[in-house]
């Protein structure tokens, strides 16, 4: 980890000028616990224009030619160069805009690799979802067939599944984590989360941490950034986690598809309000316009032919992958 800049804290923002950036980066940061740091707006340099305001996008506005997001779920912020193909060239440089929810000093770690993955070798994290256990170290049926559905979806994006690694949570650490709840924070998410994630602590081979837990207040399943911090195992954001227990079991392999492409990098095509977050002209959207019962919210069937079977639409009810959001997803770093 390098310095990274003090965050004020409360509405002040401070600047941190990013390192020369090559083909393929990631950025992540790490801020103290509970300070909640998040991007406010990120800037070419030379010469200097706001390539996104992430803090004052109108709901019907442009379309980003930089996948970021302003808020986070943890207290670690991350971002991905390039994460669309109109992302400006890395030669102009880079300034990004940091707030947090309290003072707190940034750690930065940046990653670049070239080249693309094929193969995602996977730890699963059994949390009490489903009652899933592993006897004799063999995942349970559900689990496989589960891993089977999501591996289907994403070999449309060139990568496959490969080894699959079962860790069994027992005693009170299932106890804490089977059911997340008591969401809170800017995105309302069980405050559990940063310390499950961290369970992921010592594991020294690349791979997709999914953790299957009973139930996560207010979501199917969370990807702990967009990207995450590949390369950070241990971290408060280092994985993803799975609501067994509220989905049915020929579902959940789209669930952990359509989660592990926000952890690789990829956002939602278009979110419920007809806000569009995608960086990639290959992905259709669905806009407010097409809001036919005036009620404010975007459902699957007034969005058929705009995009609703994408996997990464807001409300995933496919697994359509586009050839631009394929290759990002294998550029992800834990993908070999």
């Amino acid at each position: 980890p390098e310095p990274g800049p003090v965050v004020p804290g409360g509405m002040d923002f401070i600047d941190e000028t990013l390192p020369t950036l090559g083909d393929n980066a990631l950025v992540v940061w790490n801020g103290q616990a509970s300070t909640t740091p998040f991007m406010a707006s990120i800037s070419t340099r030379m010469p200097r224009e706001v390539v996104v305001d992430l803090l004052d996008r109108p709901a019907d506005g442009p379309a980003p030619v930089w996948g970021a997001g302003a808020l986070t779920i943890t207290d670690t912020v991350t971002l991905l160069y390039p994460n669309g193909p109109n992302t400006p060239d890395a030669s102009r440089g880079f300034t990004v805009s940091f707030g947090a929810g309290a003072r707190t000093p940034l750690e930065r770690f940046v990653v670049q690799r070239s080249g693309e993955g094929r193969v995602i070798d996977v730890d699963a994290y059994l949390v009490g979802g489903g009652d899933w256990t592993a006897r004799g170290g063999r995942p349970p049926a559900e689990l496989n067939r589960a891993m089977a559905d999501a591996g289907a979806v994403l070999r449309a994006a060139g990568v496959e599944l490969g080894e699959l690694r079962v860790h069994e949570v027992f005693g009170a650490l299932r106890d804490d984590f089977a059911v997340l709840e008591g969401a809170s924070g800017p995105v309302g998410v069980p405050d559990e989360l940063d310390d499950m994630y961290r369970l992921t602590a010592g594991q020294n081979r690349p791979g997709l941490a999914i953790f299957f837990v009973r139930s996560i207040e207010g979501a199917l399943g969370i990807a702990s950034g967009i990207p995450g911090p590949h390369v950070l195992p241990g971290n408060g954001a280092s994985g993803v986690a799975i609501s067994v227990d509220l989905i049915p079991l020929d579902e959940i392999g789209l669930v952990i598809a359509h989660e592990v492409g926000h952890y690789m990098g990829l956002f939602h095509t278009s979110e419920i309000d007809g806000q569009v977050n995608d960086p990639f002209p290959d992905t259709e959207e669905c806009r407010i316009a097409r809001d036919r019962d005036g009620d404010g919210f975007l459902l699957p069937s007034e969005c058929r032919g705009a995009g609703a079977d994408l996997l990464m639409f807001w409300a995933a009810q496919a697994g359509r992958i586009s050839p631009q959001q394929s290759t990002v997803m294998r550029r992800a770093y834990f993908v070999r």
